[in-house]
């Protein structure tokens, strides 16, 4: 008899952590457990920009190593004939900064790190922006909602079942899966009672290309994730944004809206002629530490194994995959062990 695998959340971690588990795990049965799917995930609305972003106080190493296995999973589609059908494109971009700023931990990671010379963000910028140092390089954009459509048709060619249904509580799963993997984002506030999850509200709007925009990130001084950010995908611009913490609501709020035209605006002027044809809303899953561990959870007589994959923040895409192979093995080694002490019954 087939394992069985139950993976809850179809997003940008969910989704390509079934197609880990799936691929990589002989004789497992998995099935996609989600209350929505593409287009209607958090990262289907996500500027889908590699860097790391609201990553929180987790190791750099750590950090390092899942957004290098996701950085080349991603470059390896690009190469492949399907890269752009896909939504995976290389774009060149700025960081912004007010004053001088060290190189990240990162910058090996994307093409082309340099620092950039005040002489040529006049160049691309207004001189009244009041950025006067940045970074240039060239990453990567992922449109996820081209990407997990087609990771979706991956998994079902491979087996994979899917189930739309909301779970309020993994003790509802018990009786069905040997192994539960909880890829709930903010939703794990309630479903694993982790209090230390905390929503970051982002809103962005979406205008019609334009002219010459490169992506573009601000940072105002004491601020370690951008407040303003532009950045172009195949058929429209991406203004952000915002990151409030602790609000719940997805609504789009027009002050905010308002705000974050201004401020991309005087950044790029031209886009002050480009039309609007859409806003977005959708909550980001702050924590401190991404999740990413395993629990045996106890339900009534019954105790099941979960792995737990939750917490990216604004990184979901940038960490996406590295992500999905370690909460793979964690995977196989609660099947190995379940499968131990089923042999000795």
């Amino acid at each position: 008899m087939k394992r069985k695998v139950g993976v809850i959340g179809a997003g940008v971690i969910g989704l390509p952590t079934a197609v880990n588990i799936i691929e990589n795990i002989p004789d497992v049965e998995v099935t996609l457990i989600s209350e929505k799917f593409s287009p209607d995930t958090t990262g289907d609305g996500s500027a889908g920009w590699w860097e790391p972003y609201l990553i929180g106080d987790n190791p750099p190493l750590k950090m390092k190593r899942w957004g290098k296995a996701t950085w080349d999973h991603l470059t390896a589609l690009l190469r492949s004939e399907i890269g752009a059908d896909i939504g995976i494109q290389l774009v060149a971009g700025y960081n912004l900064f007010k004053t001088f700023q060290q190189a990240p931990d990162w910058k090996d990671e994307v093409l082309g790190f340099r620092q950039v010379s005040r002489d040529e963000l006049l160049q691309i910028f207004p001189a009244d922006t009041g950025f006067n140092y940045g970074w240039a390089f060239t990453s990567l954009v992922t449109e996820c909602s081209k990407y997990l459509p087609w990771l979706m048709k991956r998994f079902q060619k491979q087996g994979g079942r899917v189930q739309q249904r909301r779970v309020k509580t993994i003790g509802e799963l018990v009786a069905e899966y040997d192994v539960v993997v909880n890829c709930t984002g903010v939703a794990s506030y309630d479903l694993v009672n982790d209090k230390k999850v905390i929503p970051y509200k982002g809103q962005l709007i979406k205008v019609e290309p334009n002219g010459y925009i490169p992506i573009v990130f601000g940072y105002e001084p004491g601020d370690k994730d951008a407040k303003q950010y532009i950045i172009p995908r195949s058929d429209f611009v991406v203004l952000g944004g915002t990151a409030d913490a602790g609000r719940w609501d997805t609504d789009i709020d027009p002050k905010d809206g308002s705000e974050i035209y201004k401020r991309c605006c005087k950044l790029m002027p031209s886009l002050k002629s480009a039309k609007i044809i859409g806003e977005w809303a959708g909550l980001r899953p702050g924590r401190s530490l991404v999740r990413l561990e395993r629990e045996d959870m106890k339900f009534g007589p019954h105790t099941i194994p979960v792995v737990h994959n939750y917490g990216h923040g604004g990184s979901g895409v940038t960490l996406h995959w590295g992500c999905a192979q370690d909460a793979t093995e964690l995977v196989r080694e609660c099947l190995q062990e379940r499968q131990k002490i089923q042999s000795k019954l």
